[in-house]
This record gives C-alpha cells, sequence and structure tokens, in this order.
C-alpha cells in the first residue's frame, strides 16, 4: 500500500510513500493534511482522525480541495485502508 504526498496547488509533484514513510511522516512534527478520496460511505466506515474526505470522483473535486486545503501544507491524498494505522 501507498501513499502520496503532493501538492494540488502549485503543481510540484508527489512522492509515493510506504505505509512506514507515511507513518514518519505524521510522527514527525511536519504539518501534514491528510485527504482520504475514498466516497463518503466509504469514509464514514472508518477514516483517521485529521483525515478530510474529498471523493476524488465528485464532480467539485477540485473546488472542495482549494475550498478546505492551505496551499502552504503538503497533503497526504490517499484511499487506504487507514484503520489498520493504529
Amino acid at each position: 500500500m501507498a501513499f502520496s504526498l503532493l501538492s494540488l496547488f502549485s503543481c510540484k509533484g508527489y512522492t509515493d510513500l510506504s505505509v512506514e514513510e507515511f507513518q514518519e511522516k505524521l510522527s514527525g512534527g511536519t504539518p501534514v493534511q491528510l485527504v482520504d478520496v475514498r466516497t463518503p460511505d466509504e469514509y464514514a466506515a472508518g477514516h483517521l482522525e485529521r483525515a478530510v474526505n474529498l471523493d476524488w470522483y465528485a464532480d467539485n473535486f477540485m473546488e472542495r480541495a482549494a475550498s478546505q486545503l492551505s496551499a502552504d501544507l503538503p497533503v497526504a491524498l490517499g484511499r487506504p485502508r487507514w484503520a489498520t494505522l493504529e
């Protein structure tokens, strides 16, 4: 399972992260915005506490991302089984 750390706004690219690398980023003190791109039903079934739900397939995905995320912080974008990261 991999995660992507990226900037949706500056288009600086992305980095794929392993589960271990992702956990390290979360615990390393660097602010990271967590975005769960699953459907609202999948999100409701379980998600990380700090994760924001932005359905990748929704027509308004980019508009919602622009209004809910900071352009100044990295974004961890994923469709993982985050509940297994306890």
